[in-house]
């Protein structure tokens, strides 16, 4: 696995998890 392909991993994982989160906090309010 190359330097780029982990970056672009990072973020995609990162914008998973915001996308989780902001699922969460609509369905809590």
């Amino acid at each position: 696995m190359n330097q780029l392909q982990f970056n672009f991993i990072i973020k995609f994982h990162k914008h998973v998890n915001v996308v989780k989160h902001v699922q969460h906090f609509l369905i809590v309010n």
